[in-house]
This record gives C-alpha cells, structure tokens and sequence, in this order.
C-alpha cells in the first residue's frame, strides 16, 4: 500500500478520530481498564484495522492499561528475547545480539551488539540466566531440521550484564533450535532435537546427551503408526529440576509430553505420561494451588495464519492462541481447560483479518510469577502484547493490551509491527519488558486501575492516567499527534472452553 498525502485522508484522519474518541461513560455498567490519555484499539479485540491503516491512525499505537516508560530502537529486525539483572538481550534476524542495559527504565540503552559462530544468527535460540552467584548468557545458531548440522553455542559470563564476556563456544552434534536452563543455572536444554549440556564449568562445558532418542521407546502412540519423536519445540523444567515438560508439534500430529529426568544421566529418564496436546511455547503457572502449563502452537506466519481455517492445521495453517492445561497430577493431565482467545481471531471475522492484512497468532508467553500467577503476557504478533488475569483459570480474560501499530517503511510501505519474544515482568516496579520486529525494545508499566483490577498491591507509577503507546519521536512527521481525553475501551472477557 502507498501512502496517500492529501488534504482528503488528512480531513479523514481527523475526522476517523472524532468518531472512535468516545468519552467512557459509568452508565456502561463496568469499570473501564483503560488510562485517560490511552490509545485504546478502534476496531475488534486485538485487530489493526485497515481504515486505521490507510488513515494513518495505526501509526500512533494502541494501548490499555498498560502505559510507556521507555523505548528505545535496536540495530535489525528483533527477534527473541532473554534477560538478567538489569538488562535485556535481543536477537536479531541475522544482525546478532541487542543488549540494552534497562538500570534506567526511561532511558533503556544499547551498550552492545554480541557476534560470534552462535550469536550471529541466533533468531529465536538464546537464553539467561542469573542465581547460584553468576549470570549466564547462552546464544545458539537457529537450526530448523533436526539432524547432524553444525550448531555452534556462544556461552557468556553476563556478571556485567551490560558488557557480555564470551567464555567460549560450544557445538552441539545435532541441530539446535530453543534453548532454556535448569533451575539451578547448570544445564542447557536444546531442542530439536532434545540435546543436554552441563554448562557448571562455563570454559569447559559437557555435552550429556541426546534425550530424545533415550526416550524414543516404545509406547501408544506407536500403535497408531504415529512417531515417537515428536520434535519438541522448547522444554521448561519443573522449579526442582527434576520433571521436564515438553511441547510436541508434528505436521500430522500434536502431543505433550511429561518427563521424568531425576537423577539422569546416572538414572535413565522415562515418560510419566504423552497426551494429544500443543507445543511450540510452554511455561509453568501455580494458580490456587495448583499446577498448569501454559503452552501453545504457533502458526507460520503467512496468508493461512487466521481464523479462516482449523487451528488443527498448525503448524502450517490456522490461528495459534495459547492454552492453560491442569498438571497437579503429571500422570493424568488435564489438557487444554480454558484457552485465551482475541475476538479478530474468530472465524465468523475472518474477511476483517484478511483484509486487515494481520495474523494475531501467539508465538511466545511467559507468567508474571510461576508461584503464584495472577496474568499472562502473551506475544501475538500485530497484534502486540497482550495480558490476560488467569486468576479464575477455567475462565481467563484479557485485562491489558500494548500494540505498537503500523510504521511506514523507506517507499511509505505500510508494515504491521510483530510481538514475537518472550517478556520479562520486573514485580519491583510493575513494569514489562518486551521487544517487537519493527518497534525495538519497550519498557511499559501496568496501570493503577489494573494493578487494582488484578489484586495487586499499589505503587507508584510514572503514568497514573496512562500514557499515549508510541514516542513522538517514532510517528513520522505525516502523522498527526492524537488527543482526546478518553476512549471507550474494547477490551472483553476470553472466551473459555
């Protein structure tokens, strides 16, 4: 789409403005969740409307609940996103590692770019850590095919987060793809496929082995002529190390997988139960005292990552919206209770998504607290960050939402920016980390009204009435500064299953 630069779409601007600047009013029966001086979305739940991108109003963001603290732009196109103290570490899509020291939330600063054989193309395959005395940055070359490739791993001492030191280089024997630690910070867990490193002398780490093929034994689904090998996508340990939940996703079929790995590799590891379920991403909540994993498929980005079409598609085809499974008891989960939905992703709206040009799937979602969850931050591509309180885990609903919108690239082509790392929730300061395709590196904060909505306890914030989503300095001269004094929001509860 080109830009249109007439007396014409600037009056309509303006005027598109007039009408969805709806002042909130109590007689609409429920306390709004969105701050004075947000820019709340003007369309559906999590849509970037087209009319909002050809009138350049997508431009200025959209936001509710949660307000700007800080920004600041990054060297290439952001991928994914780990953290330790005080800062923050982006990949890149081929550019290396952004690190941004976050000591001053407002004024968030690029003090390195990281390159090395697995940093240099790094994507999606890094991972912090901070305990037991030390910070450990690991930093994998993105392989996407399981089997014998060259997989170089960058390990850094991170004591000075700001300023990375490279210890050394591992490479795997098989392809890497995700990585995570071991609660204690001395292992890294690589996926596919599922490869072990014992990372306790960081000059001299110890390859463990390949733990998918040990557990590559024979069990149900092997009757059903489907594989053992399920191509987990990223493994997340339980808090004691010793049970590993991983997220299947096959083009035929989907399955979850509860492991347990105490003692390995002295013990052998074995599968406490395998179940149809999705993979891709996956966490760990505690919710009333009991245990979930929060986990999803993804969906290629792509014409074919919409409500269109089945979500059993995945991961080729359909929306991905993540999902809250029960696993108090690891033999016997109880898979997909509730789901956290956008109503743009609804297949009674897919013409809207196709001709809004969006794919509101989710990619990465991480917990404000594992012991204690109160919400989710779910990464969902334009449509941006969004936040939903699992208090009540069979019925989640979203509570807060922070897109940055559209930017206008060299030629005044229009780009969707794209949510697709994981975040990171400073509890300290109630603020959110996160970084986006197009956006770079934001630093946001939960409103008072949200904050309260959630049972959280109330501190001071930079923004008590919210705050516009994007820097002047991000919205091109063409676009018109926003003003209004409140909007009606759009948020509504998640549809449950």
């Amino acid at each position: 789409m080109r830009r249109v630069l007439s007396a014409v779409v600037l009056s309509f601007v303006l005027g598109a403005f007039g009408l969805v600047a709806v002042p909130a009013s109590p007689a609409t029966g429920a306390a709004p969740r969105c701050g004075q001086n947000d820019l709340p979305e003007t369309g559906l739940q999590g849509e970037v409307p087209r009319a909002d991108q050809l009138s350049l109003r997508a431009l200025h963001g959209y936001n509710c609940g949660l307000a700007l603290v800080g920004h600041t732009a990054l060297n290439g196109a952001s991928a994914n996103m780990a953290w330790a103290g005080h800062c923050a570490y982006v990949a890149t899509v081929g550019s290396g590692i952004n690190v941004v020291d976050v000591s001053d939330p407002v004024h968030p600063v690029v003090t390195a770019t990281l390159h090395g054989a697995g940093s240099d193309l790094t994507i999606e395959t890094l991972a912090a850590h901070q305990g037991n005395g030390r910070s450990v940055l690991v930093a994998g070359r993105y392989g996407l095919a399981p089997g014998p490739v060259p997989s170089p791993m960058d390990i850094y001492d991170a004591t000075d987060c700001a300023h990375p030191r490279l210890v050394t280089t591992f490479t795997f024997p098989e392809n890497i793809h995700n990585l995570t630690f071991s609660p204690d910070g001395n292992r890294v867990y690589a996926t596919l496929p599922l490869q072990v490193l014992d990372i306790h002398d960081l000059a001299h780490p110890k390859y463990l082995g390949d733990l998918e093929k040990q557990l590559s034994q024979p069990n149900v689904f092997q009757g059903l002529g489907l594989p053992v090998s399920y191509l987990g996508h990223e493994a997340w340990p339980s808090p004691d190390g010793n049970t590993l939940y991983l997220g299947g996703q096959t083009p035929t079929f989907s399955y979850f997988t509860i492991v347990d790995i105490k003692g390995w590799p002295a013990k052998p590891a074995h599968i406490i139960s395998q179940v149809q379920g999705r993979g891709h991403s996956i966490r760990l909540a505690t919710i009333n005292g009991r245990t979930y994993a929060l986990h999803s498929e993804e969906s290629i980005v792509g014409p074919t990552a919409k409500g269109c079409v089945p979500d059993t598609l995945n991961p080729f085809a359909g929306i991905s919206q993540p999902w809250l499974s029960d696993v108090t008891n690891p033999k016997q989960p109880k898979m997909r209770v509730s789901q956290m939905r956008l109503a743009i992703n609804d297949p009674a709206n897919c013409a809207k998504e196709v001709a809004d040009g969006e794919n509101a799937s989710v990619h990465y979602h991480d917990v404000d607290n594992p012991s204690h969850t109160k919400f989710v931050m779910a990464s969902m591509w334009n449509s941006g960050l969004r936040l939903f309180d699992v208090r009540n885990p069979l019925h989640p609903k979203e509570i807060a939402y922070f897109n940055p919108g559209m930017w206008l690239k060299p030629g005044d082509d229009v780009l969707l920016d794209k949510a697709w790392g994981h975040i990171h929730y400073d509890a300290k300061k109630g603020q959110i980390w996160f970084a986006t395709q197009s956006g770079g590196f934001w630093v946001v904060e939960l409103e008072p009204q949200v904050r309260s909505a959630l049972g959280l306890p109330a501190i001071a914030v930079r923004h008590p009435k919210g705050s516009v989503p994007r820097p002047a300095s991000t919205i091109t001269s063409l676009g018109t500064a926003v003003t209004a004094t409140e909007y009606v929001c759009t948020l509504g509860p998640a549809l449950s299953s």
